[in-house]
């Protein structure tokens, strides 16, 4: 194998496939790249066993073929260069690349050891113009912790992008031609989707009918091609946990931003913040052990609700615009908060503050039953005999 190729381009290349291989593995060549050398292309893969991503570049192919090298030193050398073009080609158990003076030689691996990659998705596509930017938008809601996979993720359904972790719920429109599928993305694709893929992609979906079902993703952009595996199992409906509401309240987002920044610095281990309004003013403060720690911000509308200011801070992020609607129901029932083509839902806090007192009933002691006429007359029995031996003896 030897391919010319421009630098540049394939720094671009090599860094979203280290994204993908990473450097620690169980397998040593899924830290690796796959070179091939053909018909004017210098195609590179690589893969973690469940996400294979797959670009090419042109390139002046002096001799083809195919080579394995460590993906991290090949990065660290074509950025430590300034060439404008380098050569690539393998010398026996190695793989060497020429830069103008410069050049490294990096440790082979047998190109028939590198783990099969999946076939390509051949399936009529959707377009997506806005798939990245709705990662984006619902990502902050994947639960982080692995002990429930169906939420370690993102669950394309349809043509809505959906993330929960049991606390919050978010949800995007995407902007798409054609039919999606229902799918779960894991943690790590979606990042790597969001990451490598800014602007509009195709989509195909695949399944093989193993035990379980294979399902397959495939993103494909002008010049990189991702497939990844989908996780088994059901998304929560998350439909109902967007309620009706009938109550709101507004207020700027920058205010509302400094004011819950304060709530977790002066009680960071629990950020539980109250929001109660006074008036036209809005009260947002929290208890710490030792302190109450409170800011007025105006406000149009009523609440009186307490929630968790780091969730909440999280969505402000996401909302474009300076003023900011929150919907509620009840001090027990999730808050809305919209922006153009999403949807956030935080679940609320329980604080003697916020939630309504319940009045428990006096307590009334059940009567005593009434003993049945056999129990009675035994009773009456019992007393005649004891009456009967305490009597005095006469002599």
């Amino acid at each position: 194998m030897k391919a010319t190729v421009n630098r540049l381009a394939l720094i671009s290349i090599i860094a979203d496939i280290l994204m993908v291989t990473g450097t620690k593995a169980t397998l040593p060549i899924c830290t690796a790249t796959l070179f091939q050398a053909k018909g004017g292309l210098l195609t590179m893969a690589g893969t973690d066993l469940q996400t294979a991503l797959t670009a090419s570049l042109k390139a002046k192919v002096g001799r083809s073929g195919q080579a394995v090298a460590f993906t991290k030193p090949v990065l660290n050398f074509l950025k430590a260069v300034t060439s404008e073009t380098v050569t690539l080609s393998d010398k026996g158990k190695t793989v060497v690349i020429e830069a103008g003076r410069a050049s490294t030689t990096i440790e082979a691996m047998a190109a028939k050891d590198f783990p099969p990659l999946p076939k390509r998705i051949n399936s009529l596509p959707a377009s997506v113009s806005n798939l990245s930017e709705a990662l984006g938008t619902v990502d902050y809601a994947m639960q982080k912790e692995e002990n429930r996979p169906v939420l370690h993720a993102v669950y394309l359904d349809s043509n809505k992008l959906a993330a929960a972790d049991g606390y919050r719920l978010a949800v995007a429109d995407l902007k798409a031609r054609g039919k999606l599928p229902k799918f779960i993305i894991e943690f790590k694709a979606a990042g790597l989707i969001k990451a490598i893929f800014p602007g509009s992609v195709k989509i195909a979906y695949r399944e093989t009918k193993t035990n379980p079902i294979t399902k397959h993703l495939q993103v494909e952009s002008k010049d990189r091609l991702l497939v990844t595996v989908g996780i088994s199992g059901n998304f929560p409906n998350y439909t109902p946990l967007i309620p009706v509401y009938r109550k709101a309240v507004k207020f700027e987002k920058k205010d509302m931003l400094e004011a819950l920044k304060l709530m977790v610095m002066a009680n960071p281990v629990m950020p539980n913040t109250r929001l109660i309004t006074k008036g036209h003013n809005l009260s947002v403060f929290t208890f710490d052990n030792e302190a109450k720690t409170e800011m007025t911000i105006p406000c149009q509308g009523k609440v009186k609700i307490a929630l968790n200011a780091k969730q909440v801070s999280e969505i402000l992020g996401h909302l474009a615009d300076s003023k900011v609607t929150m919907r509620w129901n009840a001090a027990t029932s999730p808050v809305v908060f919209k922006a153009p083509g999403a949807v956030h839902v935080v679940m609320p806090m329980t604080t003697p503050e916020t939630t309504p007192e319940v009045t428990k009933p006096a307590y009334t002691p059940a009567p005593a039953p009434t003993p049945p006429a056999e129990a009675a007359a035994a009773v009456a029995q019992a007393e005649e005999i004891v009456k009967e031996a305490c009597a005095p003896v006469t002599t």
